[in-house]
């Protein structure tokens, strides 16, 4: 069984405890207005275009059977992208995702065991979603605890239960990104309503998976406080005791022009102070925050 994977960082320090290997999987059923991966959305082969390392030399309109070359308005008329991707001289035009067996992902992530285990960490399957591979990360994490390394799994938890638990029983810890407690606020802003997730959420715990619960802090969608209230009382009714708030940020802006689309969202940063006072508040609640996850 082979996955698709865009990227295999090593050496994070974001993604759960101690040093870790983050494995990025493509492909989400979310289209959220602040997604920092967009390049991720979309499950099957795709190219990005960084126009600034671009020469005009021309190798990759030769190399396309369609003259297609690095127009990226054009690229889904193109089966082989690959041609492109392979005559371009500069690296302006890079694949985006490419397939791997779990042995290859082992054998890449035990490089660093060392580093796991003396500053507990592990590695942590992202996205993109890893649920939308759900068979390929459950084999993969199987692989992982066989050969001891601590495992944890970003995620929406949007997907069916089986699809979730499938996952989730082979994850030492699951970091479980809420959005928003509305329903219909959350749907105008990734696409999907929150019910499936809320209820995922509820059913992992009812199984003891250790869970964090992260929320995408974005400014006039999120950050008030009744939203944030309500989510930590969710989290105490489910058994939660630790937050993470990831405020927003445009670092994945030069990716969507990178990929031939438009940035959805420019107005998300939160005032430091609104930070502060969220993380202030939540920590009276005897929960445990942290601040960048």
């Amino acid at each position: 069984m082979e996955g698709i994977i865009f990227d295999i960082q090593r050496y994070s320090v974001n993604d759960g405890g101690g040093i870790r290997t983050v494995v990025f999987l493509k492909g989400c059923p979310l289209r959220c207005k602040w997604c920092a991966n967009p390049e991720s959305q979309k499950t099957d082969f795709s190219r990005i275009f960084w126009k600034n390392k671009c020469i005009s030399c021309g190798k990759c309109i030769e190399a396309c059977p369609k003259n297609i070359g690095n127009n990226l308005a054009r690229q889904k008329e193109c089966a082989r992208l690959k041609l492109c991707v392979k005559a371009c001289p500069t690296g302006a035009l890079k694949p985006v995702g490419r397939n791997y067996t779990v042995d290859e992902v082992v054998r890449i992530v035990e490089k660093d065991i060392m580093f796991y285990s003396t500053s507990k960490g592990g590695v942590t399957v992202s996205g993109g979603e890893p649920l939308v591979q759900w068979e390929f990360v459950t084999k993969l994490l199987k692989g992982l605890q066989d050969n001891y390394i601590e495992t944890a799994m970003e995620t929406s938890g949007f997907a069916p239960f089986e699809h979730l638990w499938s996952i989730a029983a082979h994850c030492d810890q699951v970091l479980y990104d809420i959005k928003h407690m509305n329903s219909r606020i959350h749907e105008n802003y990734t696409g999907v309503g929150n019910e499936l997730i809320l209820d995922n959420l509820a059913r992992i715990r009812e199984r003891e998976v250790p869970v964090v619960i992260r929320i995408p802090l974005i400014h006039h969608v999120n950050d008030n406080w009744d939203n944030i209230e309500k989510t930590a009382e969710y989290a105490k009714e489910v058994g939660v005791d630790e937050i993470h708030l990831l405020p927003f940020h445009q670092y994945g802006d030069p990716k969507y022009e990178a990929i031939g689309r438009t940035v959805a969202m420019t107005n998300g940063t939160v005032p430091e102070e609104n930070i502060k006072r969220i993380e202030e508040e939540l920590t009276k609640k005897n929960l445990r925050v942290l601040v960048g996850g």
